[in-house]
C-alpha cells in the first residue's frame, strides 16, 4: 500500500512537471505570436527604398514563409492541448509501458517545439537583418539627399 501511494505521488509529480511545460510552450507561442505580427507590420509598410532589387520577392518569400510558421504553430497548439488533456489520464496507467507512451508523445513534441522555435528565431533574424539593411540604406540615401538640398 505505501508503495503504490509512493508510485502515485511520484506520478503525480512527473504530471505536474509535464504541465508546466506545457504552460511555458503555449506562453512562448503567444510572444510569437506577437513577434509574428509585428514581423507582417514591417513587411506590410510602405518604408523601403522601392528601387530595392529583388524588393517585393524578397517580403513575398517572407510573408510565405510566415504563413507557414503560423500553420506549423498552429499545429502545435492543437498537439500541444492534446498532451495536456490527456496528462490526466496517465494517472490511470498501471504498467511501465502505458507511462512511457506519455513520456514518448512528450519527448517528440519537445523536439518537435525545439526545432519550431529554432525556425522561427532563424526566420526572425534573416526578416530583421534584410530590413534593417534596406531601412538603413532608405535613410542613407534619404539624409544625403536632404543634406545635398540644404546646401
Amino acid at each position: 500500500m505505501e508503495e503504490e501511494h509512493l508510485r502515485t505521488n511520484q506520478k503525480s509529480k512527473k504530471i505536474k512537471e509535464l504541465h508546466w511545460k506545457t504552460q511555458q510552450w503555449k506562453t512562448h507561442f503567444q510572444s510569437i505570436e506577437d513577434e509574428l505580427i509585428l514581423a507582417e507590420r514591417l513587411l506590410d509598410s510602405q518604408i523601403f527604398r522601392p528601387k530595392t532589387r529583388n524588393l517585393f520577392e524578397r517580403i513575398q518569400e517572407y510573408k510565405i514563409r510566415i504563413e507557414k510558421i503560423k500553420n506549423t504553430k498552429e499545429k502545435l497548439r492543437s498537439d500541444i492541448s492534446i498532451q495536456e488533456n490527456n496528462l490526466g489520464s496517465m494517472l490511470d496507467c498501471t504498467d511501465n509501458e502505458c507511462e512511457l507512451s506519455f513520456y514518448r508523445y512528450h519527448d517528440k513534441l519537445q523536439t518537435k517545439v525545439d526545432s519550431y522555435f529554432e525556425n522561427f528565431q532563424k526566420l526572425k533574424l534573416e526578416i530583421l537583418n534584410y530590413t534593417g539593411e534596406i531601412i538603413k540604406q532608405t535613410y542613407r540615401c534619404h539624409f544625403q539627399f536632404t543634406a545635398f538640398t540644404i546646401n
